[in-house]
């Protein structure tokens, strides 16, 4: 017969065990996050230009990801947009990331919205708000990374 000592010591001994395993398992976890959340961070910052179909031609714009912070669950960044050579101004980042997918949200200074998506390591792209005429619809930005 086993004692009710030995029991309640094979009991703690158990409890114990799955403290530390579930202890251990967080860890991971909180380890693999952090892992991931550098890599999000490592692919956006940087210097991105291309092309945006806001008129009859394309015209050239540059997005600047300067930093990039967890908040909850997404992150925020700050960064600067507009016209290739020529004056960038500062623009709040919302940035989600899903499994492999990553999305870059933005407000530029003309209040036009813009939505991309990581493509690759190198590429965003996807729409952004533009006036035409009285309205208001969006077109396509496509973005290259070039530091």
């Amino acid at each position: 017969m086993i004692s009710s000592q030995m029991r309640s010591a094979t009991y703690r001994n158990k409890r114990s065990f799955s403290g530390i395993s579930v202890w251990i398992a967080l860890m991971l976890l909180a380890f693999v996050a952090h892992a991931n959340d550098d890599e999000v961070i490592k692919k956006l910052i940087g210097t991105w230009e291309g092309a945006g179909a806001f008129a009859t031609q394309p015209t050239q714009r540059t997005l600047v990801i300067k930093s990039i912070k967890r908040e909850g669950d997404s992150f925020v960044g700050e960064g600067s947009y507009g016209n290739t050579g020529g004056r960038l101004s500062a623009v709040d980042l919302k940035i989600a990331a899903s499994g492999a997918d990553i999305t870059v949200e933005f407000r530029s200074s003309a209040n036009n919205d813009a939505v991309l998506k990581l493509r690759g390591d190198r590429e965003l792209s996807g729409k952004i708000e533009v006036p035409r005429g009285t309205r208001r619809s969006t077109a396509d930005l496509t973005l290259s990374k070039v530091e």
